[in-house]
């Protein structure tokens, strides 16, 4: 009950506590509301603030309030752009896939790569150049998806093409259009540089290196990177790329339920006090 995790919470220290009252609220009201359009232009940070206010003040620890509040809104930002990560990967994989077994296989591929991708990029050397690392962990993400991918998109009828390739990951560089500012090209990896365009000539050159080297395997791994590439930024410097709006609306709508990768027992807002909370409070906002 909601005194129970209230009082689980004001032992844990305030800031392991505040980033799990965000994930537990989240949770509940990501699944009860996610597929609504409205979803990604609400800002609730500020309510969670508020509702892990009597939490923080109850558990006696020290700390000045501005700096509980931004753990909070960092934590409600990362789980908010996790959320628009998935439903771009998702909307574009349906890009390529109609059929929903097929496109959830992709789904899967592409969001498993896209981490693997990550965490090796940011494995190279602190030195390496902002543009390159763009570039490696595009590269990365290319590979390590149609590793996975490849017999989806056999089974699906000849859509294993570089040009089905290259649009697949134009629109995941901007998968909202060109003028909302999020990208599935991690933000930590453009702050200093803006994101690429979705037209960005490396997606093509990434493409057939790929191509290239599964269409000759007996030359044996990776080809070189060949010419060094000019640095050139592709916005001002200090723009983030995966600032956070609400996506407008695609050319089909997506019902985020169908892609859930494993079975999940039916959310009951009644299971989560703080999700009740949430859901109560949009409610009267509506009947207003």
């Amino acid at each position: 009950n909601k005194a129970a995790q209230a009082q689980e919470l004001m032992a844990l220290p305030w800031q392991q506590a505040a980033e799990q009252f965000v994930e537990s609220g989240m949770h509940g009201f990501s699944s009860a509301c996610g597929d609504k359009d409205w979803f990604f232009e609400l800002d609730l940070a500020p309510t969670f603030c508020d509702g892990f206010y009597e939490i923080f003040a109850g558990s006696g620890q020290r700390a000045a309030w501005s700096e509980v509040e931004s753990c909070i809104n960092a934590k409600y930002e990362e789980l908010m752009d996790a959320c628009l990560l998935e439903k771009a990967i998702w909307d574009s994989a349906g890009l390529i896939l109609q059929d929903e077994s097929l496109r959830n296989k992709l789904y899967k591929a592409l969001k498993s790569g896209h981490e693997s991708a990550f965490k090796e990029a940011g494995q190279g050397p602190r030195s390496l150049p902002d543009l390159q690392r763009v570039e490696a962990f595009v590269r990365l993400w290319i590979e390590n998806t149609m590793n996975k991918a490849w017999s989806v998109l056999e089974t699906g009828g000849d859509l294993m093409t570089p040009a089905n390739l290259v649009y697949l990951f134009q629109d995941l560089v901007a998968p909202f259009g060109e003028e909302h500012p999020f990208s599935c090209v991690p933000a930590v990896l453009t702050q200093s540089i803006g994101r690429p365009p979705r037209d960005w000539p490396f997606i093509d050159d990434a493409v057939r290196q790929f191509f290239n080297e599964w269409n000759q395997p007996s030359k044996g791994g990776r080809s070189g990177r060949g010419a060094k590439r000019p640095f050139v930024a592709f916005g001002e410097k200090g723009e983030k790329g995966g600032s956070r709006q609400g996506p407008p609306k695609r050319q089909r709508n997506v019902q985020e339920e169908d892609v859930q990768q494993e079975e999940e027992v039916p959310f009951d807002p009644e299971d989560d006090p703080v999700a009740q909370a949430l859901l109560d409070q949009v409610a009267a906002a509506e009947a207003e």
